[in-house]
């Protein structure tokens, strides 16, 4: 996260010093090995929608399998899990 925040201009006026000082902290908290606080409060995401979107195009029989993969340049192993 500190690396992430570092490239925003805000920032720049962070010396170096200053910088390794926020990694020393940082590690020592254990944010690096345990993750961040409040990480454990939320799920990670499972994306869904790409999934549901070709199943209603397949189910309602607007395209098939070979157009969709034709469409969006996908293989066979892209789409195999959307019969």
């Amino acid at each position: 996260m500190i690396a992430g925040e570092l490239d925003f201009p805000i920032v720049y006026f962070y010396t170096s010093n200053t910088k390794q000082k926020l990694f020393i902290n940082y590690s020592r908290r254990g944010y690096s090995s345990n993750g961040e606080p409040g990480d454990n409060l939320f799920k990670p995401e499972e994306p869904s929608y790409f999934a549901e979107g070709l199943k209603m195009l397949i189910d309602q029989n607007i395209q098939s399998i070979e157009q969709i993969k034709f469409a969006l340049n996908l293989n066979e192993r892209d789409i195999e899990n959307y019969n």
